[in-house]
């Protein structure tokens, strides 16, 4: 399993000029819009099972259309995407404590390249002040991609990055728990960025298949008793 924690330590502070909010990071302030979208006006579910994708990237849009603002995934509820983007600048993706952001693990549906669905869970192109915050989860379930992949002839395969920001002027990522990603976890493409101290935990599965939750290279237990392969 991989694990990627970002965590405020470089003393960010939210504070507010204004109409609109300065997120302050050690290498990088990220300026949000006043605006705040909640998902569930727009239709999200939030069941984990139900696709909220289409709900998320509308109140995306319309934060960013509004001259930015905060998008927030109301808690505790678990949101099913497949992808989702930050089209507009100054804007705010905030996964707060409780609140999950699901992947979808169907890899039919994704399709086999990022046309279908999108490169990554979460993406950001051309714009400028992003940020994505709170103390949540992005939960890549990674398992059934590391699966396929291992099969003869998938060594290739397509499969998602996390989070993927390209032609970013000024991002801003901090206190989410990014786990189980099925590629890379952070691409980011940024003229300015501060993403905080990571923790990992190693891919390896062991025989029971289960993810391992070893911070190193050794072998160690997992929850089923036996060694990481």
């Amino acid at each position: 399993m991989l694990q990627l924690l970002l965590l405020p330590l470089c003393g960010a502070a939210l504070l507010s000029v204004g109409e609109a909010r300065t997120i302050r990071g050690k290498y990088v302030d990220v300026t949000v819009g006043a605006q705040t979208c909640n998902v569930l006006k727009y239709g999200a579910v939030g069941d984990g099972k139900t696709d909220d994708s289409k709900a998320i990237q509308k109140a995306l849009d319309a934060c960013g259309k509004g001259g930015g603002g905060t998008v927030v995934l109301t808690a505790p509820k678990t949101y099913l995407v497949f992808s989702v983007a930050i089209t507009g600048s100054n804007t705010e993706l905030h996964i707060p404590a409780g609140a999950t952001l699901l992947a979808s693990d169907d890899i039919k549906a994704w399709g086999k390249d990022a046309k279908t669905k999108g490169s990554a869970v979460i993406v950001a192109e051309k714009v400028s002040h992003v940020a994505i915050t709170g103390g949540g989860t992005v939960d890549g379930q990674g398992l059934p991609w590391w699966i396929a992949m291992d099969k003869p002839g998938n060594k290739n395969m397509f499969r998602p990055h996390t989070v993927d920001f390209g032609h970013v002027e000024s991002g801003f990522i901090g206190g989410v728990l990014f786990t189980n990603g099925p590629n890379h976890i952070l691409e980011l493409g940024c003229d300015n960025w501060c993403a905080f101290r990571r923790r990992r935990s190693c891919r390896r599965s062991c025989s029971c298949r289960r993810s391992c939750p070893c911070p190193c290279r050794r072998s160690c237990p997992c929850p089923c008793r036996r060694s990481c392969r």
